[in-house]
């Protein structure tokens, strides 16, 4: 299993976070959707993918903590 250094795993978490509060800033679902179409050239599908995924991602202290652990 190929492991990644503590600096690519805070810079992935970054992103991640940086994810997040993008998404967090639309009203709702489809306004965020659009927006990531309009953004990306994905797909209405490949967005929808995305903002289910990360939608769902648990980024709390303690999640973030146990992965760190595991570095």
């Amino acid at each position: 299993m190929n492991k990644i250094s503590k600096e690519e795993f805070e810079k992935a978490l970054e992103r991640l976070k940086e994810f997040k509060r993008l998404v967090s800033r639309f009203a709702n679902k489809e306004d965020c959707i659009e927006y990531l179409m309009e953004e990306s050239n994905l797909s209405r599908a490949e967005c929808e993918q995305a903002y289910e995924f990360y939608s769902k991602l648990d980024l709390s202290d303690e999640h973030i903590q146990l992965a760190k652990s595991n570095l």
